[in-house]
């Protein structure tokens, strides 16, 4: 049976961003309690990435989408930064030890083509469709967001969650995404 989201992936991202963090003791064990979290939210996460393919919005159009990333990161218990080069979204995860700081980025946008599948679940927005596989990045975002709360005490360091807008371009005449976000900051910067 093929699974909606590739949740190896979701392990491998959460041991990954713990050994860049700096735990190296009791790998194993770490390994288990990643996988027994990830499998408790298996469920949340499939309905999740059904939603986001459901929902798809084009570059710098990512309104509803934002919000909803918010409202799933606020019930996980982050604080979040929305309107971030747009409608992006930013969560950090402040370890509970000593360490570096990394970032996890997954792009939330889609791309102008008609959904052709029938699922229960097919886009509802007639001509835009998740055909770039930017609903399940923002998932396993989601997911490692959750897998890292749950274990912050073990957590070295700290994660910041980037949720880019318009990553696939912004329409003609406009600004986006991180070309956006790069020119506000060079402006913050030049006035301090």
């Amino acid at each position: 049976m093929r699974r909606s989201c590739d949740f190896g992936r979701l392990l491998l991202a959460c041991a990954a961003l713990f050994v860049a963090a700096g735990v190296a003791a009791e790998e194993g064990v770490l390994v288990q309690e990643i996988a027994a979290v990830a499998s408790e939210i298996e469920p949340q996460l499939i309905e999740a990435r059904r939603w986001f393919h459901q929902h798809p919005e084009l570059s710098n159009r990512e309104e509803q989408t934002g919000r909803e990333i918010a409202r799933r990161l606020e019930a996980m218990g982050y604080g979040v930064q929305t309107g971030v080069a747009g409608h992006g979204v930013v969560a950090v995860l402040e370890g509970a030890n000593p360490g570096p700081v990394v970032a996890w980025r997954a792009d939330i946008d889609a791309l102008p083509i008609e959904e052709e599948v029938d699922v229960p679940y097919r886009s509802a927005n007639p001509g835009v469709m998740h055909a770039c596989g930017h609903d399940l990045h923002t998932t396993v975002g989601l997911g490692v967001a959750e897998v890292l709360m749950r274990l912050r005490d073990r957590v070295h360091g700290t994660v910041k969650f980037i949720f880019q807008p318009a990553e696939e371009g912004p329409p003609a005449g406009e600004e986006g995404g991180g070309q956006a976000d790069d020119r506000r900051g060079r402006s913050q910067r030049s006035r301090s």
